[in-house]
């Protein structure tokens, strides 16, 4: 890539690089299972990431084994269950045992996935302010939402292999702006609204999410296919671009300087302070 490659050629250069990894896992799946036709099933016709690849060395082979079957339903699911076993197009295979894969959900509403609501102190809940637009300073704090931290939701560049080394980084930057609400004397600690809108700008600057590539992925996340009139914001729409370790930088560098200017803080009901006369820089 150079300096005055257009995100276009980028995006092209990144699907083309793709497509070349794809074909090796492809050719892969011909060489560990026998079976052409299990073996067509097997092979992932997508993007890389559409799907987070497996990393064994058992999987593929297991498909050689006279007691496996692979039941392809090509996306359409099973007919039906028995009392001995599972029925797809109109033939019973009989099992011990059924294993329940469903996958899992993230980066949803508080509602959905812990059953709970949060709310504001002037009652509005959060997933409502969520479903209008995702809005927050660094994924983390949300503008009328004071002394809440969100560790992995969205805006955020959670989305990476090392997920862990991301949250981490968040837990110990939310740590540091309580101890220093704490060291002030402080009761609320709440992001101001144009520090939000700030970073709303530079994700959608940062961005590298592609609808068009995301659209040809699995029904999921990444294309909120199979939510609710897809009224769910996207998770990779919402994502920052710039990968996990200039995130962490950036928030190292915010507590450095931005934490005196795009924080308000409350010391009582009658007592507020704000700007940096306020509160001192903790990097």
């Amino acid at each position: 890539m150079g300096p005055t490659d257009s995100p276009e050629d980028i995006v092209a250069m990144f699907e083309e690089l793709d497509f070349a990894q794809m074909e090796r896992i492809r050719a892969r799946v011909d060489t560990l299972v026998d079976d052409p036709a299990t073996a067509e099933a097997l092979k992932p016709y997508y993007s890389r990431f559409c799907k987070r690849p497996t990393f064994n060395d058992e999987y593929l082979p297991t498909f050689n084994r006279p007691n496996v079957t692979l039941i392809d339903t090509d996306g359409s699911g099973l007919d039906r269950l028995t009392e001995t076993g599972m029925v797809f197009n109109g033939q019973e295979y009989p099992v011990d045992c059924i294993v329940y894969a469903t996958g899992f959900e993230f980066a949803v509403a508080t509602t959905r996935s812990g059953g709970f609501e949060v709310y504001s102190p002037s009652g509005k809940a959060l997933s409502e302010h969520r479903a209008q637009r995702v809005r927050s300073l660094h994924g983390i704090s949300v503008h009328g939402f004071p002394n809440m931290f969100i560790i992995g939701g969205l805006h955020q560049a959670g989305i990476s292999i090392n997920i862990p080394l991301v949250f981490g980084g968040q837990a110990r930057h939310a740590s540091q702006v309580i101890k220093h609400a704490l060291d002030r004397g402080a009761s609320t600690v709440e992001v101001r609204g144009e520090a939000q809108q700030r970073w709303g700008e530079v994700i959608a600057e940062k961005s590298q999410y592609n609808p068009e590539v995301m659209r040809s992925c699995t029904p999921g996340a990444y294309n909120n296919e199979n939510t609710d009139d897809n009224k769910v914001p996207g998770v990779f729409a919402n994502a920052y671009g710039g990968g996990p370790i200039e995130y962490l930088n950036v928030l190292d560098a915010w507590r450095a300087d931005g934490l005196q200017h795009d924080l308000e803080f409350g010391f009582g009901a009658d007592q507020s302070a704000s700007g940096p006369e306020a509160v001192a820089a903790d990097a």
